[in-house]
């Protein structure tokens, strides 16, 4: 039996009390977070961005205690492998300054090597949204357009064909010793994993550059997709054509994650 944590209290995820999805219908904000072998990565900057977007949202941030996440974890059994932990913070219909706090605990599947990503060429439902509210129903229908075309995710633009995110991660790409992504000015959602990314190409002495790119600007590059979830993953393709992809600078932006990954995860098996 698994479990999840509600208000206060451990519940069985079957008791029929609790669905995230019948959050999507509420004013609220939620972040996902990797556990890995016991590890939750980055723990600490997801609690600290999710009080942020409470407060963007005029939400009553709840206290997100570590001792009861590691609680839902031992509960759950989930010291081995790979599992999405889901923090969930929904507002009373009635009364902002009272909230609901869900946590869940999920299996996730190892990641793919690569992706393969499709574009969206009309303006972005979602492209409003620098929050990670739970009003995702249309971030979720785009991935399952792109899965429905056979691609893991797709490209998504503004009114001005300027490149922004995909339905769930951001991009950026690589080339020429120098990292690029788009202008933060441009409305799409910076994620913790793309910030990461700068971080490290500046340690590798990379020159980072932010600006209005379309997709043209993509040409000759190695483009790599990155989330909470997924880390850094290069795109092998974009609509079936193959994108350049340098197994080394792969490598190398992954070892460097990892390391600055163990210098931020906390250790839920302690």
């Amino acid at each position: 039996m698994s479990f999840v944590f509600l208000n206060g209290e451990f519940i069985p995820s079957c008791s029929g009390k609790v669905a995230d999805s019948e959050f999507l219908h509420r004013q609220g904000v939620f972040t996902t977070i990797l556990v890995k072998e016991g590890k939750a990565f980055f723990l600490h900057n997801h609690i600290k961005r999710i009080n942020r977007h409470c407060k963007k949202s005029n939400i009553l941030a709840p206290y997100i205690s570590i001792r009861t996440i590691k609680e839902l974890l031992m509960k759950n059994n989930a010291y081995k492998g790979l599992y999405r932990l889901k923090i969930l913070v929904a507002a009373e219909v009635k009364d902002l300054q009272k909230n609901t706090l869900l946590i869940t605990l999920e299996k996730e599947a190892p990641n793919k090597s690569a992706f393969s990503l499709c574009k969206y060429i009309r303006p972005a439902p979602f492209a409003s949204n620098r929050v990670k509210s739970l009003a995702y129903c249309d971030r979720l229908a785009l991935r399952k357009f792109a899965n429905s075309r056979g691609f893991d995710d797709c490209l998504t633009f503004d009114m001005n064909k300027y490149l922004l995110e995909t339905s769930v991660a951001n991009v950026f790409w690589i080339k020429n010793n120098s990292l690029h992504f788009p202008d933060p000015k441009l409305l799409y959602f910076r994620g913790i994993v793309l910030t990461t990314a700068l971080v490290i190409a500046k340690k590798l002495k990379m020159k980072v550059q932010y600006g209005k790119y379309t997709i043209k600007d993509l040409s000759g590059s190695h483009l790599f997709y990155c989330n909470s979830m997924k880390g850094i993953l290069p795109v092998k393709s974009l609509e079936n054509t193959p994108l350049s992809w340098d197994l080394s600078l792969q490598n190398t932006l992954l070892e460097q994650y990892m390391l600055f990954s163990k210098e931020h995860w906390v250790d839920l098996t302690v």
